[in-house]
């Protein structure tokens, strides 16, 4: 079991995500989490150990899930043979946290990855949705992700935050206020939700690295492990 001190870490890092929710609110999923964590590190390692002792090459194809793009915003390499779409919700402190491997696998990889950003707003997270209203309407005046990057790592989700980060970026207020009264972008983020819960997402974040599906926060090496076996692969294949 994680001990009380991981758990108040991790709701120390992540208060100004959780909506004013108290750590005894949140703390079923920041234990869920850090078990995700410890048990995806066990796994590596095992695995990792019995590469070291009986050398094998493994055939089988992983499972893949076809995931559209459907427009969304993107940044990287437009022909990148490797595309990740990220399913993600601006409440979720595992997603907060995953933003800086994901920017680490962005900087590592440059335009060999494409990474296509889709909402998952939960519905437990009221600040969510909100949030991704805000980020599209960014989006329609050519600012998503320096939106996007403030909702992560700015100090707080509320109404008049979402405002004062359009200013932080550049936005036209004007424009910006009008697209979060009239809320255009609604279907939009309805359709990323059903669309994720198709692939199999369940929770937050979900990635599908050219449709091969890793769930929640996981490290870097994971993503990397991944990564190198589908550049490796569309190489073979080209």
């Amino acid at each position: 079991e994680p001990s009380d001190q991981d758990i108040q870490k991790v709701y120390e890092e992540n208060k100004s995500q959780v909506g004013g929710q108290t750590l005894e609110q949140v703390k079923p999923r920041i234990v869920q989490y850090l078990k995700g964590q410890k048990q995806e590190e066990r796994r590596t390692a095992f695995i990792e150990e019995l590469k070291k002792k009986y050398p094998t090459t493994v055939s089988l194809k992983p499972p893949v899930v076809n995931v559209a793009a459907a427009g969304r915003p993107e940044r990287g390499g437009k022909n990148a043979s490797v595309t990740i779409i990220e399913f993600s919700d601006y409440q979720c402190p595992f997603c907060k946290r995953a933003e800086d491997v994901v920017e680490k696998v962005m900087s590592t990889y440059g335009d060999k990855v494409r990474l296509v950003y889709r909402n998952y707003p939960l519905p437990f997270h009221p600040q969510a949705r909100p949030a991704s209203e805000a980020a599209a309407c960014a989006n329609a005046q050519g600012k998503f992700w320096e939106y996007h990057s403030k909702l992560f790592h700015g100090d707080g989700l509320e109404a008049e935050k979402l405002k004062t980060y359009a200013d932080q970026v550049g936005l036209d207020r004007k424009k910006f206020d009008e697209c979060l009264e009239k809320k255009p972008f609604t279907a939009e983020i309805d359709k990323d939700v059903k669309d994720g819960e198709k692939a199999g997402v369940t929770g937050t974040p979900a990635f599908f690295i050219n449709g091969r599906m890793l769930s929640g926060a996981q490290p870097f090496e994971k993503f990397k492990e991944v990564i190198d076996d589908e550049l490796v692969s569309s190489k073979k294949s080209s």
